[in-house]
Protein backbone atom coordinates (compact mmCIF):
# COMPACT_ATOMS: atom_id res chain seq x y z
CA UNK A 1 0.00 0.00 0.00
CA UNK A 2 3.04 2.38 1.14
CA UNK A 3 4.96 1.66 -2.73
CA UNK A 4 1.57 2.24 -3.94
CA UNK A 5 0.95 5.69 -2.86
CA UNK A 6 4.48 6.41 -3.23
CA UNK A 7 4.00 5.22 -6.96
CA UNK A 8 1.07 7.93 -7.71
CA UNK A 9 2.29 10.75 -5.16
CA UNK A 10 4.73 12.98 -6.73
CA UNK A 11 7.54 13.12 -3.86
CA UNK A 12 8.55 16.51 -2.39
CA UNK A 13 12.53 16.88 -1.49
CA UNK A 14 13.26 17.38 1.77
CA UNK A 15 15.73 20.52 2.11
CA UNK A 16 15.53 21.37 5.42
CA UNK A 17 13.97 20.29 9.10
CA UNK A 18 13.91 22.41 11.96
CA UNK A 19 12.38 21.59 15.16
CA UNK A 20 12.86 24.72 18.84
CA UNK A 21 14.71 23.12 21.21
CA UNK A 22 16.23 20.17 19.37
CA UNK A 23 19.42 20.25 17.63
CA UNK A 24 21.15 17.46 15.21
CA UNK A 25 18.06 16.45 13.59
CA UNK A 26 18.48 13.06 12.05
CA UNK A 27 15.72 11.01 10.10
CA UNK A 28 16.14 7.16 10.37
CA UNK A 29 17.21 5.84 6.19
CA UNK A 30 18.28 9.75 5.29
CA UNK A 31 15.31 9.80 3.14
CA UNK A 32 16.06 12.65 0.26
CA UNK A 33 12.14 12.67 -0.86
CA UNK A 34 8.83 12.65 1.05
CA UNK A 35 5.34 11.39 -0.40
CA UNK A 36 1.98 11.34 1.31
CA UNK A 37 1.29 8.45 4.51
CA UNK A 38 4.92 8.08 5.00
CA UNK A 39 6.25 7.38 7.97
CA UNK A 40 9.15 9.17 9.83
CA UNK A 41 11.53 8.43 13.20
CA UNK A 42 13.37 11.54 13.82
CA UNK A 43 16.12 11.78 16.29
CA UNK A 44 17.98 14.35 18.13
CA UNK A 45 19.77 16.27 20.40
CA UNK A 46 17.82 18.33 23.22
CA UNK A 47 14.64 18.28 24.30
CA UNK A 48 12.06 20.36 22.17
CA UNK A 49 10.13 23.23 23.45
CA UNK A 50 6.34 22.72 24.50
CA UNK A 51 4.10 22.54 21.86
CA UNK A 52 6.82 22.81 19.28
CA UNK A 53 6.06 21.51 16.15
CA UNK A 54 8.80 19.61 13.28
CA UNK A 55 9.31 22.07 10.58
CA UNK A 56 10.41 20.08 6.99
CA UNK A 57 11.18 22.62 4.47
CA UNK A 58 10.39 20.60 0.86
CA UNK A 59 10.69 21.54 -2.63
CA UNK A 60 8.73 20.29 -5.95
CA UNK A 61 9.10 21.39 -9.30
CA UNK A 62 10.31 24.73 -8.56
CA UNK A 63 7.78 25.31 -5.77
CA UNK A 64 8.81 25.74 -2.14
CA UNK A 65 6.60 23.92 0.65
CA UNK A 66 6.74 24.26 4.64
CA UNK A 67 5.38 21.59 6.28
CA UNK A 68 4.54 21.52 10.23
CA UNK A 69 3.87 17.95 11.98
CA UNK A 70 3.01 18.58 15.81
CA UNK A 71 5.86 16.50 18.25
CA UNK A 72 2.82 16.39 21.05
CA UNK A 73 3.65 15.38 24.37
CA UNK A 74 7.36 15.10 25.81
CA UNK A 75 8.20 11.80 27.30
CA UNK A 76 11.63 11.47 29.42
CA UNK A 77 13.00 7.91 28.19
CA UNK A 78 16.53 6.39 28.64
CA UNK A 79 15.53 4.60 25.35
CA UNK A 80 15.36 8.03 23.37
CA UNK A 81 19.36 8.12 24.14
CA UNK A 82 19.75 4.84 22.81
CA UNK A 83 17.61 5.40 19.50
CA UNK A 84 19.42 8.36 18.94
CA UNK A 85 22.30 6.72 18.97
CA UNK A 86 21.36 3.98 16.61
CA UNK A 87 20.12 5.95 14.02
CA UNK A 88 23.30 8.29 14.35
CA UNK A 89 25.37 5.51 14.00
CA UNK A 90 23.79 3.67 11.40
CA UNK A 91 23.90 6.87 9.01
CA UNK A 92 28.02 7.33 9.78
CA UNK A 93 28.94 3.38 8.94
CA UNK A 94 26.90 4.20 5.67
CA UNK A 95 30.26 6.34 4.98
CA UNK A 96 32.95 4.43 6.27
CA UNK A 97 35.67 4.34 5.78
CA UNK A 98 35.79 8.44 6.12
CA UNK A 99 34.02 8.21 9.27
CA UNK A 100 35.55 5.60 10.66
CA UNK A 101 37.17 7.62 14.04
CA UNK A 102 33.38 9.08 15.00
CA UNK A 103 31.71 5.87 14.30
CA UNK A 104 33.96 4.15 16.60
CA UNK A 105 33.45 6.74 19.04
CA UNK A 106 29.64 6.92 18.63
CA UNK A 107 29.38 2.79 18.99
CA UNK A 108 31.49 2.96 21.92
CA UNK A 109 29.75 5.77 23.84
CA UNK A 110 26.00 4.45 22.81
CA UNK A 111 27.12 0.85 23.34
CA UNK A 112 25.44 0.28 19.91
CA UNK A 113 27.01 -2.89 17.96
CA UNK A 114 27.18 -2.33 14.21
CA UNK A 115 30.04 -2.67 11.59
CA UNK A 116 32.86 -0.76 13.77
CA UNK A 117 32.24 -1.91 17.35
CA UNK A 118 31.44 -5.25 19.03
CA UNK A 119 30.34 -5.22 22.60
CA UNK A 120 32.63 -6.84 25.02
CA UNK A 121 32.33 -7.64 28.85
CA UNK A 122 34.77 -6.04 31.27
CA UNK A 123 34.93 -7.30 34.70
CA UNK A 124 37.52 -4.05 36.18
CA UNK A 125 38.41 -1.17 35.28
CA UNK A 126 41.91 -2.88 35.31
CA UNK A 127 40.63 -4.37 32.15
CA UNK A 128 39.77 -0.99 30.74
CA UNK A 129 43.25 -0.25 31.05
CA UNK A 130 44.77 -2.75 29.96
CA UNK A 131 42.58 -2.40 26.83
CA UNK A 132 43.39 1.31 26.63
CA UNK A 133 39.83 2.19 26.64
CA UNK A 134 38.97 5.30 28.15
CA UNK A 135 34.89 6.20 27.91
CA UNK A 136 35.50 9.63 28.57
CA UNK A 137 37.62 10.13 25.14
CA UNK A 138 34.44 8.46 23.43
CA UNK A 139 32.13 10.97 25.26
CA UNK A 140 34.00 13.90 24.61
CA UNK A 141 34.13 13.12 20.74
CA UNK A 142 30.21 12.40 20.89
CA UNK A 143 29.48 15.56 22.71
CA UNK A 144 31.70 17.98 20.36
CA UNK A 145 30.98 16.25 17.25
CA UNK A 146 26.97 16.24 15.78
CA UNK A 147 26.66 13.19 14.04
CA UNK A 148 24.50 15.51 11.10
CA UNK A 149 27.97 17.37 10.41
CA UNK A 150 29.90 14.16 10.05
CA UNK A 151 27.53 12.85 7.64
CA UNK A 152 26.72 16.44 6.05
CA UNK A 153 30.90 16.52 5.35
CA UNK A 154 31.56 13.27 4.73
CA UNK A 155 28.73 13.08 1.61
CA UNK A 156 30.13 16.21 0.16
CA UNK A 157 33.53 14.58 0.33
CA UNK A 158 31.89 11.44 -1.71
CA UNK A 159 30.07 13.64 -4.01
CA UNK A 160 33.60 14.69 -5.20
CA UNK A 161 34.90 11.06 -5.96
CA UNK A 162 31.42 9.74 -8.16
CA UNK A 163 32.12 11.38 -11.12
CA UNK A 164 36.26 11.37 -11.30
CA UNK A 165 38.06 7.32 -11.22
CA UNK A 166 41.27 8.62 -10.20
CA UNK A 167 40.13 10.35 -6.96
CA UNK A 168 37.71 7.08 -6.22
CA UNK A 169 40.65 4.70 -7.17
CA UNK A 170 43.38 6.66 -4.94
CA UNK A 171 40.43 6.94 -2.17
CA UNK A 172 39.68 3.07 -2.52
CA UNK A 173 43.61 2.24 -2.43
CA UNK A 174 44.27 4.34 0.79
CA UNK A 175 41.54 2.19 2.15
CA UNK A 176 43.41 -1.29 1.83
CA UNK A 177 46.03 0.08 4.12
CA UNK A 178 42.95 0.26 7.08
CA UNK A 179 41.60 -2.80 5.98
CA UNK A 180 41.53 -5.56 8.85
CA UNK A 181 43.24 -9.24 7.83
CA UNK A 182 45.35 -7.21 5.39
CA UNK A 183 49.02 -5.91 5.42
CA UNK A 184 49.33 -3.37 2.72
CA UNK A 185 51.21 -0.19 2.28
CA UNK A 186 51.22 2.14 -1.02
CA UNK A 187 54.82 2.68 -1.95
CA UNK A 188 55.42 6.18 -2.40
CA UNK A 189 56.77 5.88 -6.30
CA UNK A 190 53.78 4.39 -7.08
CA UNK A 191 51.99 7.46 -5.26
CA UNK A 192 53.88 9.95 -7.42
CA UNK A 193 53.13 7.50 -10.51
CA UNK A 194 49.58 7.83 -9.46
CA UNK A 195 49.54 11.33 -8.97
CA UNK A 196 51.43 11.99 -12.52
CA UNK A 197 48.58 9.83 -14.73
CA UNK A 198 45.32 11.89 -15.86
CA UNK A 199 42.25 11.30 -15.23
CA UNK A 200 41.49 9.24 -18.37
CA UNK A 201 43.65 6.39 -17.50
CA UNK A 202 41.51 5.14 -14.41
CA UNK A 203 37.71 4.99 -16.41
CA UNK A 204 37.27 2.02 -18.38
CA UNK A 205 34.40 1.94 -20.77
CA UNK A 206 32.27 -0.82 -21.53
CA UNK A 207 30.31 -0.75 -24.38
CA UNK A 208 26.59 -2.47 -24.78
CA UNK A 209 27.00 -5.96 -25.86
CA UNK A 210 26.28 -6.33 -29.49
CA UNK A 211 24.14 -9.21 -29.31
CA UNK A 212 22.26 -10.89 -32.24
CA UNK A 213 19.55 -13.28 -30.44
CA UNK A 214 16.46 -11.03 -29.83
CA UNK A 215 13.57 -13.69 -30.40
CA UNK A 216 12.65 -15.25 -26.57
CA UNK A 217 11.18 -18.44 -28.52
CA UNK A 218 14.32 -19.04 -29.63
CA UNK A 219 15.48 -19.76 -26.02
CA UNK A 220 15.34 -23.31 -24.88
CA UNK A 221 12.14 -23.99 -22.96
CA UNK A 222 14.27 -24.96 -19.70
CA UNK A 223 16.48 -21.61 -19.63
CA UNK A 224 13.22 -19.91 -19.97
CA UNK A 225 11.45 -21.96 -17.18
CA UNK A 226 14.99 -21.35 -14.65
CA UNK A 227 15.12 -17.22 -15.53
CA UNK A 228 11.14 -16.75 -14.43
CA UNK A 229 11.38 -19.18 -11.35
CA UNK A 230 14.94 -17.83 -10.48
CA UNK A 231 16.89 -21.22 -10.41
CA UNK A 232 19.42 -20.83 -12.37
CA UNK A 233 22.22 -23.73 -12.52
CA UNK A 234 25.52 -23.00 -13.13
CA UNK A 235 25.47 -25.96 -15.37
CA UNK A 236 22.78 -25.78 -17.31
CA UNK A 237 23.96 -21.72 -18.19
CA UNK A 238 27.23 -22.37 -18.93
CA UNK A 239 26.05 -25.34 -21.79
CA UNK A 240 23.66 -22.41 -22.82
CA UNK A 241 26.09 -19.84 -23.10
CA UNK A 242 28.46 -22.51 -25.30
CA UNK A 243 25.70 -23.06 -27.22
CA UNK A 244 24.63 -19.19 -28.08
CA UNK A 245 28.74 -18.75 -28.62
CA UNK A 246 28.50 -20.92 -31.19
CA UNK A 247 25.37 -19.43 -33.17
CA UNK A 248 25.51 -15.93 -32.01
CA UNK A 249 29.00 -14.73 -30.99
CA UNK A 250 30.70 -14.11 -27.50
CA UNK A 251 28.27 -10.98 -26.80
CA UNK A 252 25.44 -13.33 -26.27
CA UNK A 253 27.45 -16.40 -24.68
CA UNK A 254 28.18 -13.53 -21.87
CA UNK A 255 24.69 -12.40 -22.13
CA UNK A 256 23.31 -15.71 -20.94
CA UNK A 257 26.16 -15.99 -18.17
CA UNK A 258 25.59 -12.74 -16.85
CA UNK A 259 22.27 -14.22 -15.60
CA UNK A 260 24.44 -16.51 -13.09
CA UNK A 261 25.78 -13.10 -11.68
CA UNK A 262 22.31 -11.46 -11.36
CA UNK A 263 20.76 -14.45 -9.23
CA UNK A 264 24.15 -14.31 -6.97
CA UNK A 265 25.00 -10.60 -6.90
CA UNK A 266 27.34 -11.35 -3.71
CA UNK A 267 28.70 -14.77 -4.94
CA UNK A 268 32.76 -13.68 -5.63
CA UNK A 269 33.71 -16.30 -6.81
CA UNK A 270 30.58 -16.90 -8.92
CA UNK A 271 31.40 -13.12 -10.59
CA UNK A 272 35.40 -14.09 -10.96
CA UNK A 273 34.43 -16.89 -12.93
CA UNK A 274 31.79 -15.18 -15.47
CA UNK A 275 34.70 -12.67 -15.74
CA UNK A 276 37.35 -15.27 -16.54
CA UNK A 277 34.71 -16.37 -18.93
CA UNK A 278 34.56 -13.10 -20.69
CA UNK A 279 38.50 -12.51 -20.83
CA UNK A 280 38.68 -15.49 -22.56
CA UNK A 281 35.86 -14.42 -25.19
CA UNK A 282 37.58 -11.16 -25.48
CA UNK A 283 35.53 -9.11 -23.53
CA UNK A 284 37.81 -7.69 -21.86
CA UNK A 285 36.50 -3.88 -20.36
CA UNK A 286 33.22 -6.27 -18.91
CA UNK A 287 35.55 -9.09 -17.29
CA UNK A 288 37.74 -5.57 -15.52
CA UNK A 289 34.14 -4.34 -13.95
CA UNK A 290 33.65 -7.83 -12.85
CA UNK A 291 36.76 -8.61 -11.24
CA UNK A 292 36.15 -5.34 -9.69
CA UNK A 293 33.48 -5.94 -7.68
CA UNK A 294 34.95 -9.07 -6.30
CA UNK A 295 38.27 -6.88 -5.30
CA UNK A 296 35.76 -4.21 -3.43
CA UNK A 297 34.34 -7.77 -1.57
CA UNK A 298 36.66 -9.26 -1.57
CA UNK A 299 40.11 -7.25 -1.03
CA UNK A 300 42.19 -9.92 0.79
CA UNK A 301 42.56 -12.19 -2.39
CA UNK A 302 45.81 -10.73 -4.80
CA UNK A 303 45.14 -12.86 -7.62
CA UNK A 304 41.83 -10.82 -8.39
CA UNK A 305 44.36 -7.55 -9.39
CA UNK A 306 46.55 -9.98 -11.11
CA UNK A 307 43.22 -10.29 -13.39
CA UNK A 308 42.39 -6.94 -13.56
CA UNK A 309 45.72 -6.16 -14.70
CA UNK A 310 45.69 -9.04 -17.22
CA UNK A 311 42.31 -7.71 -18.41
CA UNK A 312 43.25 -3.61 -18.79
CA UNK A 313 46.54 -4.96 -20.56
CA UNK A 314 44.18 -6.61 -23.49
CA UNK A 315 42.39 -3.68 -23.39
CA UNK A 316 45.73 -1.26 -23.88
CA UNK A 317 44.87 0.56 -20.54
CA UNK A 318 48.89 0.87 -19.55
CA UNK A 319 48.74 3.14 -17.07
CA UNK A 320 45.84 1.37 -14.67
CA UNK A 321 47.26 -2.18 -15.46
CA UNK A 322 50.64 -0.69 -13.84
CA UNK A 323 48.48 0.44 -10.78
CA UNK A 324 46.83 -3.34 -10.25
CA UNK A 325 50.22 -5.23 -10.90
CA UNK A 326 52.25 -2.45 -8.19
CA UNK A 327 49.21 -3.24 -6.02
CA UNK A 328 49.34 -7.01 -6.41
CA UNK A 329 53.12 -6.54 -5.50
CA UNK A 330 53.36 -4.07 -2.43
CA UNK A 331 51.05 -6.20 -0.65
CA UNK A 332 51.83 -8.65 2.07
CA UNK A 333 49.66 -11.78 1.08
CA UNK A 334 48.40 -14.77 3.28
CA UNK A 335 50.70 -18.07 2.82
CA UNK A 336 48.08 -19.80 1.23
CA UNK A 337 48.52 -17.90 -2.03
CA UNK A 338 52.43 -19.36 -2.52
CA UNK A 339 54.84 -17.44 -4.59
CA UNK A 340 52.06 -15.33 -6.22
CA UNK A 341 54.15 -12.17 -5.99
CA UNK A 342 56.74 -13.76 -7.84
CA UNK A 343 54.35 -15.25 -10.62
CA UNK A 344 52.68 -12.10 -11.05
CA UNK A 345 56.17 -9.88 -11.16
CA UNK A 346 57.01 -12.42 -14.46
CA UNK A 347 53.92 -10.75 -16.27
CA UNK A 348 54.23 -7.41 -14.79
CA UNK A 349 57.98 -8.03 -16.48
CA UNK A 350 56.31 -8.99 -19.89
CA UNK A 351 54.44 -5.46 -19.61
CA UNK A 352 57.40 -3.48 -18.92
CA UNK A 353 59.58 -4.82 -21.29
CA UNK A 354 57.16 -3.95 -23.77
CA UNK A 355 56.97 -0.17 -22.30
CA UNK A 356 60.45 -0.06 -22.53
CA UNK A 357 60.67 -1.31 -26.89
CA UNK A 358 57.82 0.86 -27.39
CA UNK A 359 54.89 -1.67 -28.29
CA UNK A 360 53.04 -0.39 -25.24
CA UNK A 361 52.52 2.99 -23.96
CA UNK A 362 52.06 5.06 -20.70
CA UNK A 363 52.07 8.44 -19.26
CA UNK A 364 54.66 7.25 -16.64
CA UNK A 365 57.67 6.07 -19.13
CA UNK A 366 60.20 6.88 -16.29
CA UNK A 367 58.19 5.39 -13.38
CA UNK A 368 58.30 2.16 -16.07
CA UNK A 369 62.14 2.16 -16.59
CA UNK A 370 62.92 2.54 -13.27
CA UNK A 371 60.63 -0.77 -11.96
CA UNK A 372 62.10 -2.60 -15.33
CA UNK A 373 65.33 -3.19 -13.20
CA UNK A 374 64.21 -4.21 -9.96
CA UNK A 375 61.48 -6.06 -11.09
CA UNK A 376 63.63 -8.16 -13.61
CA UNK A 377 65.79 -8.61 -10.33
CA UNK A 378 62.73 -10.11 -8.30
CA UNK A 379 62.05 -12.40 -10.84
CA UNK A 380 65.57 -13.81 -12.14
CA UNK A 381 65.10 -15.32 -15.09
CA UNK A 382 66.46 -13.59 -17.76
CA UNK A 383 65.10 -15.88 -20.45
CA UNK A 384 63.98 -19.50 -20.55
CA UNK A 385 62.44 -21.90 -23.63
CA UNK A 386 59.35 -22.19 -21.65
CA UNK A 387 57.59 -20.82 -18.93
CA UNK A 388 54.21 -22.33 -17.83
CA UNK A 389 51.56 -20.87 -15.05
CA UNK A 390 48.11 -22.03 -14.24
CA UNK A 391 45.66 -20.55 -11.74
CA UNK A 392 41.98 -21.54 -10.58
CA UNK A 393 38.93 -19.72 -10.04
CA UNK A 394 37.31 -21.75 -6.72
CA UNK A 395 38.84 -21.15 -3.41
CA UNK A 396 40.06 -24.12 -1.28
CA UNK A 397 41.42 -26.08 -4.13
CA UNK A 398 44.00 -27.99 -4.76
CA UNK A 399 45.17 -27.89 -8.31
CA UNK A 400 48.57 -29.36 -8.97
CA UNK A 401 50.57 -28.23 -12.20
CA UNK A 402 52.64 -31.05 -14.36
CA UNK A 403 54.68 -31.27 -16.46
CA UNK A 404 55.84 -34.54 -18.92
CA UNK A 405 59.07 -33.71 -20.27
CA UNK A 406 59.78 -34.90 -23.61
CA UNK A 407 62.67 -37.56 -21.72
CA UNK A 408 59.54 -39.09 -19.65
CA UNK A 409 60.84 -37.33 -16.55
CA UNK A 410 57.34 -35.40 -14.49
CA UNK A 411 58.12 -32.11 -12.82
CA UNK A 412 55.41 -31.57 -9.97
CA UNK A 413 54.74 -30.71 -6.48
CA UNK A 414 57.12 -34.11 -5.20
CA UNK A 415 59.59 -33.83 -7.68
CA UNK A 416 60.37 -30.17 -8.57
CA UNK A 417 63.66 -29.81 -10.31
CA UNK A 418 64.26 -31.67 -13.38
CA UNK A 419 67.31 -32.76 -14.92
CA UNK A 420 67.53 -30.47 -17.66
CA UNK A 421 66.94 -28.11 -15.42
CA UNK A 422 63.05 -27.76 -15.13
CA UNK A 423 61.63 -25.95 -11.49
CA UNK A 424 58.07 -25.84 -10.23
CA UNK A 425 57.39 -23.20 -7.80
CA UNK A 426 55.82 -23.91 -4.03
CA UNK A 427 52.66 -26.23 -3.91
CA UNK A 428 49.53 -24.39 -3.40
CA UNK A 429 46.76 -26.40 -1.41
CA UNK A 430 43.99 -23.88 0.05
CA UNK A 431 43.91 -20.91 -2.66
CA UNK A 432 43.30 -20.37 -6.52
CA UNK A 433 47.40 -20.70 -7.39
CA UNK A 434 48.98 -19.82 -8.81
CA UNK A 435 51.91 -22.45 -10.02
CA UNK A 436 54.50 -21.95 -12.02
CA UNK A 437 56.85 -24.34 -14.33
CA UNK A 438 60.35 -22.62 -15.93
CA UNK A 439 62.99 -24.66 -17.94
CA UNK A 440 65.82 -22.18 -19.41
CA UNK A 441 66.93 -24.89 -21.76
CA UNK A 442 64.27 -27.10 -23.27
CA UNK A 443 65.44 -29.92 -25.28
CA UNK A 444 63.87 -31.13 -28.75
CA UNK A 445 60.35 -32.88 -28.55
CA UNK A 446 56.91 -32.91 -27.09
CA UNK A 447 55.90 -31.15 -23.95
CA UNK A 448 52.56 -32.10 -22.14
CA UNK A 449 51.00 -30.03 -19.20
CA UNK A 450 48.38 -31.22 -17.08
CA UNK A 451 46.46 -30.33 -13.92
CA UNK A 452 45.93 -32.61 -11.32
CA UNK A 453 42.78 -31.89 -9.43
CA UNK A 454 43.28 -33.34 -6.05
CA UNK A 455 40.54 -31.43 -3.98
CA UNK A 456 37.75 -28.94 -4.26
CA UNK A 457 35.63 -26.93 -1.96
CA UNK A 458 33.10 -29.39 -1.81
CA UNK A 459 30.39 -27.13 -0.45
CA UNK A 460 29.99 -24.82 -3.56
CA UNK A 461 27.50 -25.98 -5.95
CA UNK A 462 27.23 -22.18 -8.19
CA UNK A 463 30.77 -22.64 -10.08
CA UNK A 464 33.29 -25.25 -11.75
CA UNK A 465 36.51 -24.98 -10.88
CA UNK A 466 38.61 -24.18 -13.92
CA UNK A 467 42.19 -23.95 -14.92
CA UNK A 468 43.24 -20.57 -16.50
CA UNK A 469 46.73 -21.80 -18.30
CA UNK A 470 49.78 -19.23 -19.71
CA UNK A 471 52.13 -20.48 -21.70
CA UNK A 472 54.94 -18.66 -22.87
CA UNK A 473 57.71 -20.16 -25.19
CA UNK A 474 61.03 -18.39 -25.67
CA UNK A 475 59.97 -16.05 -23.04
CA UNK A 476 62.46 -12.82 -22.62
CA UNK A 477 63.93 -13.13 -26.43
CA UNK A 478 62.05 -11.57 -29.65
CA UNK A 479 61.11 -14.50 -30.78
CA UNK A 480 58.52 -15.02 -27.84
CA UNK A 481 55.13 -16.39 -28.03
CA UNK A 482 52.35 -16.41 -26.04
CA UNK A 483 49.35 -19.20 -25.67
CA UNK A 484 46.38 -18.96 -23.19
CA UNK A 485 44.45 -22.50 -22.32
CA UNK A 486 41.24 -22.33 -20.11
CA UNK A 487 39.99 -25.88 -18.84
CA UNK A 488 37.05 -26.81 -16.67
CA UNK A 489 37.72 -29.60 -14.68
CA UNK A 490 35.79 -32.84 -14.09
CA UNK A 491 34.33 -34.25 -10.65
CA UNK A 492 35.87 -38.09 -10.63
CA UNK A 493 38.85 -37.15 -12.67
CA UNK A 494 42.18 -36.28 -11.69
CA UNK A 495 44.32 -35.21 -14.74
CA UNK A 496 43.60 -33.20 -17.33
CA UNK A 497 45.60 -32.22 -20.36
CA UNK A 498 45.82 -28.74 -20.27
CA UNK A 499 48.48 -28.33 -23.77
CA UNK A 500 50.90 -30.22 -25.60
CA UNK A 501 53.95 -28.13 -26.83
CA UNK A 502 56.48 -29.29 -29.83
CA UNK A 503 59.90 -27.89 -29.25
CA UNK A 504 62.22 -28.19 -32.28
CA UNK A 505 65.68 -28.34 -31.77
CA UNK A 506 67.88 -25.13 -31.42
CA UNK A 507 69.56 -24.69 -35.06
CA UNK A 508 73.01 -24.22 -34.96
CA UNK A 509 74.79 -22.07 -37.35
CA UNK A 510 78.86 -22.92 -38.11
CA UNK A 511 81.23 -19.84 -37.61
CA UNK A 512 82.66 -18.46 -40.36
Amino acid sequence: VAASTAHRSKPWKLVDMKLAGGSDLLLRGRPRFLFPGQNLLLVGRGTPDKGAQLELSLEQAGAARTVRVPVGQALSSPLAVRAYGQVALGQIEELLPRTEAFSKAYGVHFRVTGKTCSLVMLESEADYQRFGIRPEDEALVVKQTEASTVVSKALAELAGTLGNPKVAFLAWLDGLSRLPGMSFQTPTSLKLALDAMPEASFRVEAPPLATKQRDRASVPAAITAALASHKVEYDAFTAEAERRRTAYGNADALKALSSLVEENPGDGVLARDVGISAMTWGLSADAYHLFRRVAAARPYEPQTYRAMAQSLVKLGQIDLAIAYFETGLAGRWDGRFGEFTKILAVEYLELLRRIANGSARTSVPEFAKDRLSSVASSVQIGRADLVVMITWNTDATDVDLHVIEPSGEECYYSHRTTQSGGQITQDVTQGYGPEMFVLPSAPAGQYTVRAKYFASDRNRTSARTKVQALVIEDYGTGKQRVSERMVTLEYGKEMHEIAVIQRKAATQVAAP
